[in-house]
């Protein structure tokens, strides 16, 4: 059987998004572990809302933020070389957004808040990770179709 993977420029475009989304999905699952681990509040929570609390808070969310920037650099990335093959593919990813800047608590209210607004941002980055899944399956879907179809006309060839 003729291997259809180097011969065909458009089967060479989808493994590259295919790896670029692999890339991407890595690069999520890492954010999603980095806000999670930043997300827990053991230690600032026993510090209470104090200087040195508000600075611990403030760290957290930078990191956060962080994260989400390098998960959003790469989306983007990704983002416009699906609009270049596949508009339809495109609409797919969704990117998070950064949390608000920090501002001191101070009451126990506006401590939890941020917490969750923290948790929250975990959820979103694992929301654009079921998303990119969602990609992968599109893609290879795509790039069934586009070996079934070159299989045909290699066929037709033979008969004519």
């Amino acid at each position: 059987m003729k291997d259809y993977n180097y011969t065909n420029e458009r089967i060479r475009e989808i493994d590259r998004l295919i790896d670029k989304t692999r890339y991407a999905l890595g690069v999520l699952n890492r954010s999603t572990k980095r806000v999670g681990n930043v997300a827990d509040f053991k230690l600032t929570a026993l510090l209470g809302r104090n200087i040195v609390g508000d600075f611990l808070r403030n760290n957290k969310n930078n990191a956060i933020n962080n994260a989400i920037d390098r998960s959003q650099d790469i989306l983007l990335n990704l983002h416009s070389d699906l609009l270049l093959f596949d508009p339809r593919l495109a609409d797919i990813i969704d990117l998070p957004y950064k949390l608000s800047q920090y501002s001191s608590t101070r009451n126990a209210l506006s401590d939890i808040k941020l917490r969750i607004g923290m948790r929250k941002k975990k959820f979103d980055i694992q929301m654009a990770e079921k998303k990119l899944l969602t990609l992968i399956k599109r893609l290879s879907k795509e790039k069934s179709k586009e070996i079934n179809r070159l299989k045909m006309e290699a066929e037709l060839e033979l008969y004519k």
